[in-house]
C-alpha cells in the first residue's frame, strides 16, 4: 500500500559544502521514497521537492531563485504559495 502524506512534510539539513544539486537529487529520492514532501535551505533558497518532482528542473528552479535573490524555490506555482505559508 503507497499513501501521499497531504498535511506533512519533513525538514532535512544538508551537510555545508555539499554539491547544490547532489542535495537535490538526494531530496527527490527522498520525498519519492516517503511520499512526502521535503524542504531544505540550499545556500539561502528555501528548497521543495515532491514525489513527482524532476530533479533536473527543480535544481533549474532552484538556480533561478538564488540568481533572482528569491527566497524560495520548487517546480510549481502552487508550491510557491505553500512555501510562503511554510517558511
Amino acid at each position: 500500500m503507497s499513501i501521499e502524506l497531504k498535511s506533512l512534510y519533513l525538514d532535512v539539513e544538508v551537510y555545508g559544502g555539499s554539491n547544490i544539486a547532489d542535495a537535490i537529487n538526494d531530496m527527490v529520492a527522498m520525498a519519492r521514497h516517503l511520499r512526502v514532501g521535503i524542504w531544505a535551505d540550499l545556500n539561502g533558497v528555501r528548497t521543495l521537492a515532491r514525489p513527482n518532482d524532476d530533479a533536473q528542473e527543480l535544481f533549474e528552479e532552484w538556480e533561478s531563485a538564488k540568481v533572482n535573490k528569491q527566497s524560495h524555490a520548487s517546480t510549481g506555482k502552487a508550491t510557491i504559495l505553500e512555501a510562503k505559508k511554510a517558511g
